[in-house]
This record gives structure tokens, sequence and C-alpha cells, in this order.
């Protein structure tokens, strides 16, 4: 397994300090091949991992180095990554008008992309800062067209977590039987324990009609 991705793992599992060693360890030993490349990619997830220590200037330092990289490289993927990254410091400062605008201009740059992964990462994004602004309508358009396009590119992870999105955003709106409903049509789909759990703890919130928050997707 790449270090970067032990990296990932590391943050998901919120060990921090074995995440900050192996996303160290990978900046130290870039592929030469493709360094620019893989120093902005490495750099973004490195940067959300400073930004959930708190270290926000740390993490916008990332962000321009990866963002010089990705100049350099010229791929729009990469590019709209860039511009999500500046989406999610502006949302972990609290700025959601400029994290959505950061969104929609990653949106612009993958128009004419034909991966619809990235697409699908930024939909997904959008959705859950317009459900943090209470802009209803709008998050669902945009979890929907996430949700059609994680489909469309086999990713079932991002598929599953973007109908947990729906759910909440049924429950948000007080449509417990819809919210119940589309819990029941996301459980069979589900293989990972966390996931399973995560239905269980899901239902209890929405049955005993408990406060529900969205949580921005990485």
């Amino acid at each position: 397994v790449a270090n970067d991705t032990l990296a990932e793992i590391y943050l998901n599992l919120g060990n921090y300090e074995a995440a900050e060693e192996a996303y160290a360890y990978s900046l130290a030993n870039l592929a030469t091949d493709y360094m620019q490349w893989q120093s902005a990619w490495v750099r973004q997830g490195y940067l959300r991992l400073l930004m959930e220590m708190g270290q926000i200037e740390g993490a916008k330092q990332q962000l321009a180095l990866a963002e010089a990289d990705a100049a350099k490289v010229g791929n729009p993927s990469l590019q709209a990554e860039v511009k999500t990254s500046y989406g999610l410091v502006a949302f972990f400062e609290g700025k959601m008008k400029t994290a959505v605008s950061h969104f929609s201009a990653a949106q612009t740059i993958l128009q004419d992309v034909p991966n619809p992964f990235y697409r699908c990462r930024v939909e997904v994004r959008l959705g859950l800062l317009k459900l943090n602004l209470d802009e209803l309508d709008e998050a669902e358009k945009h979890l929907t067209l996430a949700l059609e396009t994680a489909h469309q590119s086999q990713r079932l992870s991002v598929a599953v977590a973007t109908q947990f999105q729906l759910v909440r955003l049924a429950k948000l709106r007080g449509n417990k039987d819809t919210a119940l409903t589309l819990l029941d049509e996301l459980a069979p789909s589900l293989t990972q324990f966390s996931d399973k759990t995560a239905v269980l703890a899901l239902r209890y919130q929405i049955t005993e009609d408990l406060s529900l928050h969205p949580q921005l997707i990485e």
C-alpha cells in the first residue's frame, strides 16, 4: 500500500501522528517521473490532516505548494482538486459562501473532463455545503447528481456516502418516512461493518427525532 494511502487510512481512523509521519515520508520520496503530480495529490491529503488538527495556516501553506505543482502539470482534474481543497479550507473556517464559490469553480473546470469521478466529488461537497446553508432544494439537486455520477463511475463507497446524506436531507425536511425508506434501500448494498453500524445509528437518530448534522465528505 502506498504511503499516501496509508496516511489517508490513519487520518480516517483519527491516528493523526501516524498519518503525519506517512504524509511526510510520501513527500520525501516522490517518484521522479511524476513528482509534481504526486506532490500536488499528497499535499492535498496532508492539508486535510492539518485542518483537522487545527493548523489552518499550515494547511494553507501546503495548499499553495499543491497549487503551484498543479499549475506546472496543467491537468484540469488536478487543478479542479486544488479548487476543491480551497473550498475545504473555507469550510473549516466557516466561510460557507466562499467554499461554494471554490467548488463551483471546480465544477466549471470539470465540465469537459470525461472521468465522472472528479465531478462526483465536487457535487457531493456542494450538496453538503448547501445542507449547511439550509438551501435544501439545491442540496438535493447536487446530491442526486452526485449519486447518479457515482453509480456511472462504479464508485460504490461514494454512492453509499451520498445516499447517507440524502437520508439526512429527508430527515432535515421532516420526512421521517422517506428517510427510513432511503435507509432501507441503502442497507443491502453495505459490506463494511462501519457502514452497517452507521445505518443503525442513523435509524436511531431518525426514529428518536434527534438532530442530524451534515458532515463534509472527503
